[in-house]
């Protein structure tokens, strides 16, 4: 990019795009079709990934007035008419990264050239002189606030899923000292729209009710997210698959992972509500202590993100893994269908969390129900002892039941008993050599 410095523009062309790069995300200002069309190439490279806001232009100037003079080129970036929208941090490390922004902070010019308000394939973004660091850090303030209030969606089911179980969730967490979770997010949710109202402004006695949350809050989210985890370390996939229906019977309805998960979003919400309510008030009160402030939210954001994307990650690969069923298990049916009932629904709540966490949601690992052939396959391969012992059985059971799985391999009318489970796998297999259906 050229060294060459640029004046602060006046969107003397329709195609003046004007862009302010901060460490929190990118903001555009300019005509709509301009704007568009920044968008419309970022796209290019993923449109799922293009995660923007519009903002108001009228609340961008009223507050740039407060920081910089209207002859800075942060004062002309809000000063024309058009649009302004904001790239979320994860979008812009993106674009930087595919070579459609610069790489540095600060405020950049370009124009769109060509039909359907493309970009040359020349075109540079120049710096734009006259940027001052006051000018700057007021639109850093603005995009790390709208990363606070979009880096959680959802939270209003996540609140209905929970209501009338937050002490009792707390409480397996052990993080009972955390309170009224839901009643700290309504009041932080309150304070956080009356900022907008005031302009930033926030009275003494306001700050003075919610100012010792932030602590109390972080600790919640930890152990909630910790109570998970170790929820999820109780997965062997090597257990027999009995075990593991209780295991997940046990993770869905006793340990609750699923609403676990609901109130971390909540608590996580509520955590940045709270983290934006200071940055207003340390900017207003504390104006000193404003870098330090912002710097502190953006490891809360970073933190929080990463700790989840980890969990995520994790949930899906423990879980597929527990509820796959073997080839030796085709003949616990009853117990398959409890994990896979168990499972399907802890399967959607990680969906619903990595939703919440604006992720983008994977599609899981399908692992296909075992054949009859499968089933015959793996005790030829073990051999009858082998396979006797990784269920439990006689070997003599073993032997009858694969000389019933040879007879029930060709094709066959659907049997329509019901299948239950045995106590044990030995008695299944004994079973099974009388007949298709467990008892």
């Amino acid at each position: 990019m050229p060294d060459e410095l640029v004046p602060p523009a006046q969107s003397s062309s329709p195609g003046d795009v004007d862009i302010c790069v901060t460490d929190d995300g990118v903001l555009v200002s300019g005509e709509p079709a301009a704007v568009q069309g920044v968008l419309d190439q970022l796209a290019e490279f993923g449109r799922s990934a293009v995660d923007i806001a519009d903002l108001d232009r009228k609340k961008v100037t009223d507050m740039l007035a407060t920081a910089a003079s209207a002859a800075n080129a942060a004062a002309s970036f809000a000063a024309a008419s058009g649009r302004i929208v904001i790239l979320s941090k994860q979008s812009a490390d993106l674009a930087r990264t595919a070579g459609k922004i610069p790489t540095g902070t600060g405020y950049f010019h370009g124009v769109l050239t060509g039909g359907g308000g493309k970009f040359a394939h020349s075109l540079q973004w120049r710096p734009v002189a006259g940027a001052s660091p006051a000018g700057l850090m007021a639109l850093q303030v603005m995009a790390l606030q709208q990363a606070l209030q979009a880096a959680i969606a959802g939270v209003e089911e996540a609140v209905v899923r929970v209501e009338g179980k937050v002490d009792s969730l707390l409480t397996l967490a052990g993080a009972d000292r955390a309170g009224d979770i839901l009643g700290h997010y309504a009041v932080l949710r309150r304070m956080s729209d009356e900022l907008d109202e005031r302009n930033g402004v926030l009275p003494d006695a306001d700050w003075d009710s919610v100012a010792s949350l932030g602590p109390t809050l972080q600790i919640a989210v930890e152990r909630l997210r910790e109570h998970a985890r170790r929820v999820l370390g109780r997965f062997d996939a090597d257990t027999a698959i009995g075990q593991r229906a209780d295991e997940l019977r046990n993770a869905v309805t006793d340990q609750r992972l699923g609403e676990t998960l609901r109130l971390l979003v909540v608590a996580e919400e509520s955590l940045h509500l709270w983290q934006r309510i200071r940055l207003a008030r340390i900017i207003t009160t504390e104006p000193e202590h404003t870098e330090r402030a912002l710097e502190s939210a953006r490891s809360v954001l970073a933190d929080n993100r990463e700790a989840d994307t980890e969990l995520v990650a994790r949930a899906r690969t423990v879980v597929s893994d527990f509820a796959a069923i073997k080839p030796l298990e085709f003949i616990r049916k009853f117990s398959a269908n409890k994990v896979k009932v168990h499972s399907q629904g802890l399967r959607e709540d990680v969906d619903a969390f990595a939703l919440a966490r604006t992720s983008q949601v994977d599609a899981w690992v399908q692992h296909n129900d075992p054949t009859v052939g499968d089933a015959l396959t793996e005790i030829q391969r073990r051999g009858a002892g082998a396979a006797a012992r990784a269920l439990g059985a006689g070997a003599g059971s073993i032997d009858r039941f694969s000389r019933r799985l040879q007879q029930v391999a060709e094709p066959r009318t659907t049997s329509t008993d019901t299948d239950t489970d045995t106590d044990t796998e030995a008695s299944a297999a004994d079973e099974s050599s009388q007949g298709d259906s467990e008892k």
